[in-house]
């Protein structure tokens, strides 16, 4: 399930790194000499220049940002560091080997225990 986090988290950089380009695109888009440029045609809806910059820096940090924790997701995926459950020992009244603390006989000697 981990992995699968990573590789959305990944694909949600990418759209927005897409969202930055295009930013980037029609801020860098030609523009006659005399014409007064005051800011973006993004998705029908006009955004001052500063701000059109602002958010394709924002967009380009934070999409870089979702790729990288998204790799890092998938490369760690489930594998992450288990906790193994360490049993319980005892030690033997006849053979001082160590026996588990639920068992009934001794697997050194054979000893059966109360």
């Amino acid at each position: 399930m981990k992995r699968l986090n990573g590789v959305v988290l990944a694909f949600v950089g990418v759209a927005l790194l897409i969202v930055a380009i295009d930013l980037n695109f029609s801020l860098n888009t030609p523009h006659p000499a005399n014409a007064q440029v005051v800011g973006v045609q993004f998705g029908g809806v006009l955004i001052p220049t500063e701000t059109a910059v602002l958010l394709q820096n924002m967009f380009f940090i934070i999409g870089t940002a979702l790729i990288v924790l998204g790799a890092i997701i998938v490369v760690l995926g489930e594998g992450g560091t288990r906790v193994k459950r360490v049993k319980e020992m005892a030690e033997c009244g006849n053979c001082k080997a160590p026996v588990p603390d639920d068992a009934t006989a001794c697997p050194a000697c054979g000893a059966e225990f109360a």
